[in-house]
């Protein structure tokens, strides 16, 4: 795993555990993980968790 890789894997798992708490939105999520937006954030979550960020928020 790259160095790059690695930090964006972080930055999923960070965003996943805010989204399950549900106190942010999903572009106050993305930022605060240091996303530049929060389709950024989109691509990624659902390229490495499968499903999207929305969907983990509503469960």
């Amino acid at each position: 795993m790259t160095p790059h890789q690695y930090i964006i894997s972080c930055r999923v798992k960070r965003a996943q555990e805010l989204l399950l708490k549900g106190k942010m939105t999903i572009a106050e999520i993305a930022g605060s993980v240091g996303f530049t937006s929060q389709s950024h954030l989109n691509f990624h979550f659902k390229r490495l968790t499968g499903v999207t960020p929305k969907a983990i928020q509503q469960r």
